[in-house]
């Protein structure tokens, strides 16, 4: 069981990297939405299906920054990570990843609810 937010973050991260399907449906809330940075919007199902058939790839990332925001059930956290993906086909590059992510509490054990991703450099 995840203790913290960090385990979470990093966990998150290992599922994108191994193209992990049991992680990334356990900490992807059900009604998980990701907005990118044009501004689409993929649910938990287009997403993890982007990450398994390689439309999004992940090779690395490197966390530089971790803000944590938590109240009772509910929280923000704002992660910047080094990140070399292949994103889209566009080739294999750094990208400097800033994801504010909603988490909630459900049943005992916290979910990534939300996530808008944007650039930090």
């Amino acid at each position: 069981m995840v203790k913290n937010m960090d385990e979470l973050y990093k966990l998150f991260y290992k599922g994108l990297i191994n193209k992990d399907e049991r992680i990334l449906n356990d900490i992807l809330d059900d009604a998980f939405q990701l907005i990118h940075m044009t501004g689409s919007m993929q649910s938990k199902a287009e997403y993890i299906q982007s990450i398994l058939d390689g439309t999004m790839n992940y090779y690395s990332q490197e966390c530089e920054n971790l803000d944590v925001n938590l109240q009772e059930d509910k929280g923000i956290l704002i992660g910047d990570s080094k990140v070399i993906a292949d994103i889209y086909h566009t080739g294999k590059r750094n990208w400097y990843l800033r994801l504010k992510i909603a988490v909630i509490k459900k049943e005992g054990k916290w979910v990534f609810y939300k996530t808008i991703a944007s650039s930090y450099r």
